[in-house]
């Protein structure tokens, strides 16, 4: 098993670039703008409907789409592509500057430095985003490799306590001054502040406009939580049912049929339970823990931890850690803000490259403790460049790589005949 800290992991292996990563052409030159040129058309199909749809669900112009929606859908093509074409072009340099490959120069340093030429490329304004989303695959693949080297060993329930912790800084945030201003804060605002039925705002007018009285405060704060609930299920379930559509859009294409088994599918019902038991939750705590002598900030982090118990609907551990990524972003900014922290102007892009290149390690000589979800995504991506790397190379690091991968060509050719067959 393979541990940085081994002297063998520093083991030189000789050979060209061509003998181990571009292995379809030997020009490094060719084969930087091929992986590119792959990249570029798999993330224009990913990039132009999704910048495009998210312009029609706010009704933006023409003139808005043609000025400012298809420059940023270039930029953020030419991305995504930076990151595929720039991996190869630095395992070349690296090749050539120290005459063959060490266990980290092998994935970690080219996708360390190209990724970084990558993020470099993108807008600032969704740098943060990216830097959240990749690292927390990191973090995934991070904790799944100690825990195979034996360094950690499982927490029971341990999703739902990072996500209790995560909910207890963004609701507190949410309910404090100047509150959450980014698509966090939109999202719980969607939530907690929903559109009402007019005979309900009718009702609630009715109860506020009535004497002060116990009853009437029970009945308001009953509408509430019960409105609240049920609209946070009905957006929990629309929002599972829509990315499950969006993920299976290419089946549902081929066989029509699989729409309906994707809109009725019961994890849609468990994701609107989720949403429905936070929100709910929260506002039942938040009101019960209002009866106790204790200041309000407190009331709202324990009122918020035990709403976070709602995770146990889903046991979900990639949201439990994307969002908690963002909770010690926001509690971060919060200690910039007030000094007691320095700011970075360059720390997203450093983060995300740092991330992007323990992801390409992983996917390169330790693929056991990747998800195949994320294999497939990078080799469709690269338009199955990715599997064409010589793994056998590798195997002189005493990862396995080679007997992994082809196990996982195998796994992909299956699934690959069995949609054929669908």
């Amino acid at each position: 098993m393979v541990l940085f800290s081994r002297p063998r992991d520093w083991l030189f292996l000789e050979g060209t670039c061509h003998d181990y990563a571009h292995t379809w052409h030997p020009s490094c030159l060719y084969c930087t703008f091929d992986l590119f040129a792959h990249v570029f058309k798999a993330a224009l199909k990913i990039y132009a409907p999704l910048y495009l749809f998210s312009d029609l669900l706010r009704r933006r112009p023409p003139s808005y789409i043609l000025r400012q929606t298809l420059p940023h859908i270039l930029q953020s093509t030419v991305f995504l592509a930076c990151n595929g074409g720039a991996f190869i072009a630095f395992i070349c340099i690296l090749r050539r500057l120290i005459g063959g490959f060490y266990f980290l120069s092998a994935a970690f340093f080219p996708a360390f430095f190209g990724t970084f030429v990558g993020i470099l490329v993108e807008r600032k304004s969704r740098r943060g985003l990216l830097m959240g989303y990749v690292a927390t695959l990191a973090v995934e693949v991070l904790y799944s490799m100690l825990k195979h080297r034996g360094y950690i060993s499982p927490l029971p329930c341990g999703e739902v306590l990072l996500f209790s912790f995560a909910s207890a800084v963004f609701l507190h945030s949410y309910k404090s001054k100047p509150g959450l201003r980014d698509s966090s804060g939109a999202f719980l605002r969607f939530l907690f502040k929903p559109w009402m039925p007019a005979g309900l705002t009718r009702l609630i007018g009715t109860l506020s406009a009535g004497p002060p009285s116990l009853t009437n405060q029970l009945a308001l704060g009953a509408l509430n939580i019960t409105w609240v609930s049920l609209w946070s299920f009905l957006v929990g379930y629309l929002l599972q049912a829509a990315f499950a559509v969006v993920s299976s859009w290419a089946k549902i294409w081929k066989k029509p049929g699989k729409l309906k088994r994707c809109l009725l599918h019961p994890y849609n019902a468990k994701f609107g339970a989720f949403l429905a038991t936070l929100a709910g939750g929260f506002k039942v705590l938040n009101a019960l823990l209002f009866l106790l002598p204790i200041s309000r900030d407190l009331r709202l982090i324990l009122a918020g931890l035990l709403a976070g118990l709602s995770m146990l609907c889903i046991r979900s551990a990639p949201l439990s850690l994307y969002v908690s990524g963002k909770a010690l972003e926001i509690l971060y900014f919060k200690a910039a803000g007030k000094g007691w922290l320095p700011r970075y102007y360059y720390a997203d892009a450093v983060i995300y490259a740092i991330s992007c290149a323990l992801l390409f390690h992983t996917a390169f000589l330790e693929s056991h403790n990747m998800r195949p979800s994320y294999w497939r995504f990078l080799n469709n991506v690269t338009g199955g460049r990715a599997l064409q790397l010589n793994f056998d190379v590798l195997d002189e690091f005493g990862t396995g790589a080679s007997q992994r991968i082809r196990a996982l060509k195998e796994e992909l050719s299956r699934e690959k005949e069995s949609e054929e067959k669908q």
